[in-house]
């Protein structure tokens, strides 16, 4: 796609505010305004405080108002951004919907109701688990569920027997609840989803629910974590080692904490292949398909050994290729937790209840989400100017400062010459 094009598609700083909440309700006009308001200034703003951001007493009382009025829920902030979402993904074919779950710290705080325990008592926090819908290109295109919690006591429920417990009272449900919200995208939808998710969400139940789903179910790319029983005798990957490489290939290795991207030689092997439920949980046996990359000639305590399950029939190597292609899209709900964490500042705001801190987190979602993919498209599409996301002064700003001179360019540059 052309710069022109997504130029239009983006609109400017203002009006995509009004296009992204056009089935905005918050229950009052001046509650609607003043939240269309609040985003497009924390999108021209982002990682300041609220002062900061407006400037003023009036603005800052006003968002802070608003933050604290009960008809503001989160699930009502996202909601609209959410079915905007879903028609932005009417246009692809294929959709990857990347799922996880980031802890959102507030240390040291007095106890505030709504927070729970994080990793200590003395740190209070939240649990996000969004699902956030990218192009096949990397292209972020929203945020089509979000499911926000604390824990009542540290540690969750790991103290109890998770084989006693039903998976519907396990944390572990948000990936068969991000499934189900998919799913009912899916349904009106002509696009072809696939849910991706990382180790964590390798459980048996969740595979079950696309049995259940039936037609036309969203697709499944799961990263696995445990061995399992295969019909026939023997299990899932110890079998897939005797078989014999179908291909072998140079993939890059995005960048992580404390490590710089590097390339890394992989070796594929894939199977068709029925999984058996385990026996205590009396499900049905369901056919995936395995795939293994196995890194050769690593450093060992870096080597890839990623194992996955899908639902997406594999054929051959060209297949195999572009589920590790899929999965290597992951990184993109990374960048997109930076973006909320370090961009948007969350866990510096400050309320008195915990549900007041949900709002604030959505509204700073949808600002990451805009900032991720303006960021994204001004690195990868020439052409797109400036003003799409900084405000004049901004941009000139910026640019004196980027090339060390006093005078800003006469013409407006592209958003790349200030993003770099």
């Amino acid at each position: 796609m052309n710069a022109k094009h997504w130029s239009s598609t983006l609109g400017t700083e203002l009006d995509w505010v009004e296009e992204e909440y056009v089935s905005l309700n918050l229950g009052d006009k001046r509650l609607d305004k003043r939240l269309k308001k609040i985003v497009s200034m924390m999108t021209k703003r982002g990682g300041m405080s609220l002062p900061d951001i407006f400037g003023n007493w009036s603005g800052t009382k006003g968002a802070y108002r608003f933050f604290l009025n009960p008809k503001v829920c989160y699930d009502k902030i996202i909601s609209p951004h959410s079915q905007a979402t879903k028609n932005r993904t009417q246009k692809q074919e294929r959709v990857l919907v990347l799922s996880d779950t980031t802890e959102i710290y507030y240390r040291k705080r007095d106890l505030t109701p709504g927070l729970g325990p994080m990793n200590s008592e003395y740190n209070q926090g939240l649990l996000l688990h969004p699902s956030i819908a990218f192009t096949t290109d990397g292209i972020p295109l929203g945020i089509l569920d979000l499911k926000m919690w604390s824990r009542t006591v540290l540690g969750g429920n790991r103290s109890q027997d998770g084989r006693k417990m039903s998976i519907e009272d396990k944390e572990s449900v948000k990936w068969i609840q991000g499934y189900r919200a998919l799913c009912e995208f899916a349904k009106e939808s002509d696009s072809k989803y696939v849910y991706i998710c990382d180790r964590e969400a390798d459980i048996y139940e969740l595979f079950q629910e696309y049995v259940v789903a039936g037609e036309n179910a969203p697709d499944m790319l799961i990263r696995a974590n445990h061995e399992r029983k295969i019909e026939g005798g023997g299990c899932s990957w110890s079998y897939l080692e005797t078989l014999e490489p179908v291909d072998t290939y140079t993939i890059t290795v995005p960048r992580k904490k404390g490590k710089e991207a590097r390339e890394a030689t992989i070796q594929l092997r894939f199977e068709k292949l029925t999984i058996k439920s385990p026996q205590y949980k009396k499900l049905e046996n369901i056919d995936m398909y395995a795939l293994t990359a196995t890194e050769i000639g690593g450093a060992k305590e870096e080597s890839i050994d990623w194992k996955f399950l899908t639902t997406i029939p594999i054929h051959n190597s060209e297949d195999a290729k572009r589920m590790i292609a899929y999965y290597k899209s992951r990184w993109g709900i990374e960048v997109f937790f930076k973006v909320l964490k370090s961009g948007c500042n969350i866990e510096s705001t400050q309320f008195k209840f915990g549900d007041r801190f949900k709002a604030c987190i959505a509204v700073s979602a949808i600002v990451a989400w805009r900032v991720m993919m303006l960021t994204f498209l001004g690195r990868n599409i020439p052409g797109l100017k400036a003003s799409i996301l900084f405000e004049s002064f901004e941009w000139k700003g910026i640019y004196c400062r980027i090339f060390e001179t006093p005078k800003p360019p006469k013409e407006e540059p592209d958003l790349d010459t200030v993003l770099s």
